[in-house]
């Protein structure tokens, strides 16, 4: 008999989002059964039916006897899919929605069950509200929006969709003939209400109108038995091309629909058995763990014309970045998913290499293929971390020959920007002026001569190595001495000149605005990207100005063409050097907790804790040997689970952001491999190097069936009276497993390590 899969069920569910998608297809409602206008980039429009580049629908809602059906009273979140539950008099109605895998269509199917002991007739309709009209940025390729235009086919059951300006098609398909179908007043399905009950009860549009939409209602009936249920199934397929072929993706997956579905099933069961963890005591971190392994193949994105990779979150986000890869790829890798990581990155080179043309990696990419921004100068040294690792998980040489030029001509593009060693420009934190020479792009600067010397070196390139090498313990050392600060103990967020530091200060004890915001990036609509990041609390923005007026007084203090090290916001980029393992032991608990007790007497709130700012720390703290704080924050990170969707963790702790976050998985995954068994991999080397960082009161861990050169590696841990032992299964007896166990601080537990080949 089949794994069931897991589900998560909400009672009286709130109009809190959910997601169901394909490699081509998307769809974001509310738990509710509604459909919000919700969204930031487009306003309003975030939510909805999409099938990139392009959306197909705002929603469709259910009616029972000529009225709107109401709230769900019940929500089933599964893997492969979402069930809403309607309980009325006299019957009970189940909504299933699902989307096909690699198809761009989506099934919703009614089941409704007649809870009488007599027979009964009910009179059910959909209605639908279409938005054929194109994805954000899309009016840099020229594209607008028409209006769009119905038409029905009672006897086929079939609806169909256009967009009178554009080739944008959809198509409704249901498994029997429809009573009847009626095109909503313009002026109904355009008011500042849902279209969606008589007397829009579902929700408000708060005023938001398209004219360009078309909303209708199909009607059919159930006659039902007594105890009797029945089935009906709408097939919904889109097209950016024709209606054609939107309708030969609603038909296939209505032909085929068993066996498209059990395919995906077994897709969900399969990922079970990939890089699966067990936490005995900890119930929340291993559910939390299983949900993020779908989330890693719900954001596997395919887009004819454009490219497949992973995306970065919904819904805010559905679309390519280069800075989130570098944190999405580490949990993918665990998993076995090494195409479509490698698909990733070629298609960032390929956008990189059309917009800037110089190794710079850009930073975000529409899934219409436009490039909204060039590149954060993180994103460069990055790149070829991504390139890296994939190496070190699957061992073949010809990734890296592929990728090693770009790679190469990216850090000559660093050294371009560089000043004394180090570069300047923008990093992960989007504020306006933050683009010095700043802490988290000099050190990841250092970490890109770092991977680009081993990359040389694992490809006989032994001149690039040497060089590479040399640019690594350089840099490394002029950051030490241009970042860290003495009177704090750690590095500072940016190292700026007296002028510079004032002019930026001045402005950043008022606000804190997002970047960038030169005349060219200006677009409509764009208000996310322009955003003031300020504290919201009057509290903070007091300690904001409070803080900047300390940095414009140590300014003043230095000589006029001189410059230091300045600690601005507390945004935690003075870690990152533990992170990677350039401090450790002792020298990184005395960093993390002097950062730690500045941020407690100094720091202020801009935007809440990032799931991913716990992953980072959590790196540092494998460093620092200090696995108690590494559990403390595992736990913290599951706090946040379910808070918006169930299954989910959102982008900012705990209900804040997109509430799908890719990079979420370098806090809620990758810390058990990476830092708790400390699991380094050198596929092309077969060996595995081991720096784990445990206590007792992690009692028994398991990860097992992590992919490794396309072989299963397993993991165990378990204490005994305070005594660790961790159990390697190796695939093959040609694997090395080398342990790393410093013995410099007090009151570490003893470990004993065994190696043993899986098959016996």
């Amino acid at each position: 008999m089949p794994e069931k899969l897991p589900e998560i069920v909400r009672n009286q569910p709130e109009d809190k989002p959910y997601l169901v998608t394909g490699r081509r297809i998307y769809v974001i409602g509310a738990q509710d059964g509604g459909f919000p206008q919700r969204g930031e980039h487009m306003p309003h429009e975030m939510w909805g039916i999409w099938l990139p580049p392009i959306k197909l629908f705002n929603g469709f809602w259910l009616w029972l006897e000529d009225d709107w059906i109401g709230k769900a009273d019940r929500f089933v979140m599964e893997p492969f899919g979402c069930r809403f539950v309607y309980e009325r008099k006299e019957i009970e109605l189940e909504r299933f929605q699902w989307a096909a895998h690699t198809r761009g269509a989506m099934a919703l199917e009614l089941t409704v069950r007649n809870l009488t002991q007599a027979p009964v007739q009910k009179s059910l309709a959909l209605v639908i509200e279409s938005n054929l009209m194109p994805v954000w940025l899309s009016e840099r390729m020229g594209r607008k929006d028409g209006k769009d235009s119905v038409s029905c086919d009672l006897e086929k059951g079939l609806a169909a969709w256009k967009d009178q300006e554009n080739p944008w098609s959809a198509v409704m398909i249901c498994d029997q003939p429809l009573d009847a179908f009626e095109l909503l007043e313009e002026s109904r399905a355009g008011s500042g209400q849902r279209p969606c009950g008589s007397a829009g009860k579902a929700c408000d549009r708060q005023g938001y109108k398209n004219e360009n939409t078309s909303c209708c209602k199909v009607s059919f009936s159930a006659r039902l038995a007594a105890g009797e249920s029945k089935r009906f199934s709408f097939f919904f397929g889109g097209s950016e091309s024709s209606e054609e072929e939107a309708e030969e993706q609603a038909r296939t997956l209505r032909e085929n629909r068993e066996e498209l579905l059990e395919e995906k099933k077994e897709r969900y069961r399969k990922l079970g058995g990939r890089a699966s963890l067990s936490f005995a005591g900890e119930p929340v971190l291993e559910q939390m763990y299983r949900w993020n392994q779908f989330i890693n193949d719900w954001i596997q994105c395919e887009i004819p014309g454009v490219g497949e990779g992973v995306v970065a979150g919904y819904a805010e986000f559905p679309w390519w970045f280069g800075n989130d890869t570098n944190y999405i790829l580490p949990a993918l890798l665990m998993q076995g998913e090494v195409a479509i990581c490698k698909e990733t990155l070629r298609l960032l080179r390929r956008a990189s290499l059309k917009v800037n043309g110089n190794g710079r990696v850009i930073h975000e990419m529409s899934n219409n293929g436009v490039v909204f921004y060039e590149g954060m100068t993180t994103e460069t040294p990055q790149f070829a971390d991504c390139v890296w690792q994939i190496y070190c998980f699957e061992g073949d040489e010809s990734f890296l020959e592929e990728m090693y030029d770009f790679c190469r001509e990216g850090m000559r593009w660093i050294e371009s920007v560089s000043e004394e060693g180090l570069p300047r420009g923008y990093g992960i934190s989007e504020v306006a002026g933050l683009d010095c020479m700043c802490c988290d792009v000099a050190i990841l600067a250092v970490r890109g001569y770092e991977v680009m010397s081993k990359m040389a070196k694992a490809l006989g390139r032994e001149g690039d190595a040497s060089c590479f090498e040399e640019k690594f313990c350089a840099t490394w050392e002029i950051f030490h001495r241009e970042f860290f600060i003495p009177e704090t103990g750690f590095y500072g967020d940016m190292v700026a000149g007296r002028e510079e530091i004032i002019k930026r200060a001045e402005s950043w004890k008022h606000s804190l605005k997002s970047f960038p915001i030169t005349p060219e990036d200006e677009i409509a609509g764009e208000a996310s990207c322009k955003q003031d990041k300020s504290p919201r609390e009057s509290k903070e923005k007091e300690r904001l100005c409070r803080r900047m007026e300390n940095v414009i007084r140590l300014a003043k203090e230095t000589e006029p063409k001189s410059r230091r090290a300045y600690q601005l916001f507390g945004l935690g980029h003075s870690t990152i050097a533990v992170e990677f393992g350039y401090v450790t032991g002792k020298q990184a608990r005395e960093l993390l907790a002097a950062q730690e007790q500045w941020r407690e007497k100094e720091c202020f709130q801009i935007d809440g804790i990032m799931p991913l700012a716990l992953g980072r720390r959590m790196q540092a703290y494998g460093y620092s040997r200090e696995p108690e704080k590494i559990l403390q924050v595992l736990r913290q990170t599951g706090e946040g689970f379910g808070a918006v969707m169930p299954g989910a963790t959102s982008e900012i702790y705990p209900d804040r952001g997109c509430f799908v976050q890719g990079w979420n998985s370098f806090a809620t995954m990758w810390p058990y491999f990476s830092v708790i068994f400390g699991v380094r991999p050198r596929a092309g080397q077969k060996e595995l190097i081991l720096q784990p960082c445990i206590c007792p009161d992690m009692g028994k861990i398991s990860l097992t069936g992590v992919m490794i050169a396309g072989r299963p590696f397993s993991f165990f841990l378990d204490f005994e009276e305070g005594r660790g032992r961790i159990r390697v299964e190796i695939p093959s007896a040609q694997w090395r497993v080398n342990l790393v166990w410093e013995e410099e601080q007090d009151g570490k537990p003893e470990l004993v390590v065994e190696v043993c080949d899986a098959k016996a």
